[in-house]
C-alpha cells in the first residue's frame, strides 16, 4: 500500500486548490483551512507531513511542537518572519520560502 502524504495549507487560500492537487493529487491530500490565528489550527495540522503558510498567520513554537510528523514547511512568500525556523530545524525539518507563489492576489482564485 502506498503511503499519501498530507498537506496543509494554513492561511489565505480558500478556493479548491486545484493547482496544488493537480500536482501533488497522485501522492498527497492537500487542505486549506484558511485560518487567522495559530488557535484555529488546534487538532488540525498535528498529523501534516508538510504545511504552507502565506502571511495570516505566524507558526510559532506553540504549534511546530505539536507537530508530530512534519517534514517540511514552506512559507509562500518572501521571509521566515512568521515562523519559528530555529525550531522547526531544531526538529530536523526544513523551512523553504518561494516567494514566487506571493502574487495570489485573491484567496478565491490564484492570479492567472
Amino acid at each position: 500500500m502506498t503511503t499519501r502524504y498530507k498537506v496543509i495549507v494554513t492561511d489565505f487560500v480558500a478556493d479548491e486548490l486545484a493547482t496544488e492537487k493537480r500536482i501533488l493529487g497522485d501522492i498527497a491530500d492537500v487542505a486549506a483551512f484558511d485560518a487567522h490565528n495559530e488557535e484555529q489550527l488546534v487538532g488540525r495540522i498535528e498529523d501534516a507531513d508538510a504545511i504552507m503558510l502565506y502571511h495570516n498567520l505566524r507558526l510559532t513554537r506553540s504549534t511546530i511542537e505539536r507537530l508530530r510528523q512534519c517534514k517540511l514547511i514552506v512559507r509562500c512568500g518572501v521571509g521566515y518572519d512568521n515562523v519559528d525556523h530555529r525550531l522547526a530545524a531544531q526538529r530536523a525539518f526544513p523551512c523553504r520560502t518561494f516567494p514566487t507563489t506571493a502574487p495570489r492576489k485573491s484567496p478565491i482564485r490564484p492570479s492567472p
